[in-house]
């Protein structure tokens, strides 16, 4: 059995690129459903439980990676 890959995409608030789980967050805008393209990291931000883990990604750079160290 293959193992969930890890995904990277590049962040929008300073274009650095992110690590994790790709995640698709559902959110509403005037009762519309919208969904922001995120990446997952653990313990992202351990002081903002509001934005725990999730960081918005442009959806064109997201892409699966391998580590090296594997």
């Amino acid at each position: 059995m293959r193992e969930i890959g890890m995904y990277r995409g590049q962040r929008l608030d300073n274009k650095e690129w992110a690590y994790g789980y790709y995640v698709n967050l559902k959110t509403y805008i005037n009762k519309i459903p919208n969904y922001i393209p995120c990446i997952f990291t653990e313990n992202c931000y351990p002081n903002d439980p509001l934005n725990a883990g999730f960081i918005e990604v442009d959806p064109k750079t997201v892409g699966e990676y391998t580590s090296k160290d594997v």
